[in-house]
């Protein structure tokens, strides 16, 4: 998003500006905010929807094979598993870009923190501001990138936890060491002038 915070916070809907401002913790203020690029097309994308075709495709073919012959086995019961698998490949490009079109990056004078909308409510994952937080970054030539946190969320192995898919990726790093020099030498930050505005209903 722009270097003006206000068209961040002037683009936010009632519900989001209501988690935004229920995650802040007491004194704490937002000196920068953006949302990630939510495409659909990313990286993976294609592996994901080829190889979960093929394993629901193969699934549902056994599955109709078996119901058509009559026989019933413990292999059906297998089968079903990797049906299931399958599903949650094919649709995993589709969750990606669902959680990315409903999630926020804030960085205020104490935490980064990412806001995500997800089943069943709204995550907040949040990340104390020191000299090591950024592990590594990811720069495009337009600016667009990642930065990135932790390697993998949860352990789940190929994550990755940060502000990722940044349309700025250049001016979030900026703000990032900015808001931790700020945050070592104990002095304020530049809060934001739109956070204090009442939430619209």
């Amino acid at each position: 998003m722009g270097s003006d915070p206000r068209d961040f916070f002037n683009d936010l809907t009632p519900r989001e500006l209501a988690e935004m401002k229920r995650a802040l913790l007491a004194g704490e203020n937002i000196v920068w905010g953006a949302r990630p690029l939510a495409r659909f097309w990313q990286h993976g994308t294609a592996a994901s929807l080829f190889i979960g075709s093929l394993l629901l495709t193969f699934s549902l073919l056994f599955i109709y094979g078996t119901f058509y012959a009559a026989e019933y086995s413990l292999h059906l019961l297998i089968i079903g598993i990797f049906a299931i698998f399958g599903l949650l490949i094919i649709t995993r490009p589709f969750r990606h870009w669902y959680r990315l079109r409903h999630s926020l990056y804030l960085l205020t004078d104490r935490r980064a923190l990412i806001l995500a909308r997800d089943l069943p409510g709204w995550k907040t994952r949040a990340f104390e501001l020191h000299e090591d937080l950024l592990l590594w970054r990811r720069v495009q030539k337009d600016a667009r990138g990642d930065l990135v946190f932790a390697e993998s969320d949860r352990g789940i192995p190929g994550t990755r936890v940060g502000f990722l898919h940044l349309p700025d990726a250049q001016l979030a790093e900026r703000k990032l060491y900015e808001a931790i020099a700020a945050r070592q030498k104990g002095l304020p930050s530049q809060a934001s002038p739109a956070i204090m505005a009442p939430c619209r209903e």
